[in-house]
């Protein structure tokens, strides 16, 4: 999770001294617990333990952090960093570092809300890849808007195959001011439902 805390001491933010340096990165910000179904998230990290030009930047905390540092010491992945939780103010710094952002969900889930990482992500002219439950909105919106690639677990792809997929989106020109637009539009979008909400007494 991501926070606006006081006490937090401000982290070197540069991953140039880092073992993701000159990596394609792959950055998931926020929460790590059930609720985000990090399984996904570790298969994506093992599927790519061979690709010298990928690496994975994990901020956050939650309940499964320490299970995916000991996976990550029992693999000995060197294409994986840690960080803990950051200031929010200090996210864009982060972000601008990175290729693509993930989302991740437990496939369980039933919601269907644009989370709040998602739109972080396209407002740092990111793609992303996200891995949802089936009939989620996001499955449809994303390749619509092609802002990135969404694996569930009735998807006809591999998720290492939509991972390439956005890995290539992120290389092509244009994207990052293509991601920002419609994360603009999007944040926008939730902004109004927000403030309708509110007016209504929600």
């Amino acid at each position: 999770m991501l926070l606006q805390k006081s006490h937090l001491a401000r982290p070197s933010l540069s991953l140039d001294a880092t073992s993701l340096a000159d990596k394609v990165i792959f950055v998931y910000a926020g929460n790590m617990g059930l609720a985000q179904g990090m399984e996904s998230i570790i298969k994506l990290i093992h599927l790519f333990a061979q690709d010298p030009g990928v690496g994975f930047l994990l901020v956050g905390r939650g309940s499964e952090v320490e299970k995916l540092k000991q996976e990550a010491r029992t693999q000995a992945w060197a294409h994986v960093l840690f960080w803990d939780e950051i200031e929010f103010e200090y996210l864009p710094q982060v972000l601008a570092q990175c290729h693509i952002g993930i989302v991740s969900l437990d496939t369980r889930h039933h919601s269907h809300n644009i989370p709040g990482k998602l739109i972080s992500y396209l407002l740092s002219g990111l793609p992303v890849l996200a891995v949802v439950n089936t009939g989620n909105d996001l499955q449809n919106l994303i390749p619509q808007y092609q802002v990135g690639a969404v694996w569930t677990m009735d998807s006809l792809q591999s998720i290492e195959k939509l991972a390439q997929e956005v890995i290539e989106l992120s290389a092509q020109p244009g994207i990052a001011q293509h991601c920002q637009q419609v994360g603009e539009r999007w944040f926008s979008v939730q902004k109004a439902a927000a403030q309708v909400a509110t007016a209504l007494g929600g």
